[in-house]
């Protein structure tokens, strides 16, 4: 009798034992399946790794560079950007794009522009003589921006970068014959973007135009 009271309290211990291996591996599981979740939230929701695709952004990012882009913030001047070059139908489904979607010509395909003026701002140009000229920003509330604002790593990127030539791939485009007492009024949704190669940028001041906030997929960090 006694015996058969300790093989079942053998069998009690042993059933615990695996009844606790089995709740520490439903506890595995689950954890796993929420990571995965999440994951997967962020990756369609919140933060991409793109693709550096071409020259316009150089010397600030490189072809074939890798930039990470939160896709929740909101564009101020000066932030780098990245958008898609066409309306989509869907910016979920284009999170997942793959293969010619996501070429030059695809629905799904993706430029890396600098933002100069959001909407409400007037954009003008000074000449500095010798066919290049100064971008000059006005914000609504009247500021004047002259392209100083620009921060890559936390350093401000020099001015000189950024002057506008009448040559080259987009040349003055829109921005032609704008003066102070003439300027370029951007919409209210939209951004005017430029490469920071702009001999070789083809971008807001061409036949893109300016940019619908809704083709907008994110925000270099």
């Amino acid at each position: 009798m006694e015996q058969n009271s300790q093989q079942l309290n053998i069998n009690e211990l042993g059933e615990g034992i695996a009844t606790k291996r089995n709740k520490f591996w439903d506890v595995v599981l689950w954890v796993l399946i929420a990571v995965l979740a999440i994951a997967v939230i962020v990756r369609v929701f919140v933060i991409s790794n793109v693709a550096v695709s071409g020259e316009s952004m150089m010397e600030t990012y490189h072809d074939g560079q890798t930039v990470v882009v939160n896709k929740l913030a909101k564009p101020k001047r000066g932030d780098v950007v990245v958008f898609y070059k066409n309306p989509v139908k869907s910016k979920f489904l284009g999170s997942f794009a793959r293969g010619d979607s996501v070429q030059d010509g695809g629905e799904y395909y993706k430029l890396i522009k600098r933002v100069v003026a959001l909407g409400g701002d007037k954009l003008w140009l000074e000449s500095l003589g010798d066919g290049k000229y100064k971008l000059v920003v006005q914000t609504p509330g009247g500021d004047i921006l002259h392209e100083d604002y620009y921060k890559k790593d936390g350093e401000t990127l020099s001015v000189d970068c950024f002057i506008l030539s009448d040559s080259g791939l987009s040349s003055l485009g829109r921005l032609a014959d704008t003066t102070e007492q003439a300027p370029l009024l951007i919409e209210e949704g939209y951004f005017f973007a430029i490469g920071d190669n702009r001999a070789n940028s083809d971008d807001s001041r061409g036949k893109l135009g300016p940019v619908p906030l809704t083709q907008l997929f994110g925000v270099v960090i």
